[in-house]
């Protein structure tokens, strides 16, 4: 009998932690954006937040900046210190308050968030980037930053002594892409 009266106590109690758990259980909403609420292109294929709380979405079609209430392009203008180009592969922010875009075919870029002007690091560039066609970036530094290329490719940027040095993949089975997960062990050197 004693049992009996153990066994329901532990039972009401239960339910009543579950009522409770579940009362304070808060409704999640999403909120889903498109091109018809603003953004550039459908495809986002990089996101990240700055330290100012905006929120940057890379897309096939541009960069959007996202304040909460509406979305500011930036698309590629030759006559200004715009993106290199409008197909973003992959971006980078860094913990100094760099943001960085890559570029499927015209380099790599780092954005001035205070002016949103854009300075392009690519053959042409001091330092050089040979490898234009960029398919990953990531960084084990605030210095180095690691750019996945086509072809087996990987260039370290060293944004120090804007210098970059060239790695590349000799196989019979070409690399397409350089994986972030793959570059660094745990305590960020490379490997």
């Amino acid at each position: 009998m004693k049992a009996i009266k153990t066994i329901i106590k532990y039972k009401v109690i239960s339910l009543l932690l579950l009522f409770h758990t579940s009362s304070l259980a808060l409704p999640l909403y999403l909120d889903t954006y498109t091109n018809e609420q603003g953004l550039s292109q459908n495809s986002i294929t990089c996101s990240t937040t700055d330290e100012k709380g905006f929120h940057w979405f890379s897309t096939q079609g541009g960069l959007n900046r996202f304040d909460g209430y509406e979305f500011k392009h930036y698309k590629f203008n030759p006559s200004q210190s715009s993106i290199s180009g409008n197909w973003i592969t992959d971006c980078l922010n860094l913990e100094n308050g760099q943001l960085w875009f890559a570029t499927t075919s015209n380099g790599l870029n780092l954005l001035n968030t205070e002016t949103g002007s854009f300075s392009v690091f690519n053959q042409y560039s001091t330092p050089s980037i040979t490898n234009q066609r960029i398919s990953t970036i990531t960084s084990n530094s605030p210095e180095t930053i690691w750019i996945g290329h086509d072809k087996g490719q990987l260039t370290r940027l060293n944004t120090k002594t804007g210098t970059t040095e060239l790695f590349s993949y000799q196989s019979t089975n070409q690399l397409n892409v350089v994986f972030k997960d793959m570059l660094f062990d745990d305590k960020k050197t490379f490997g």
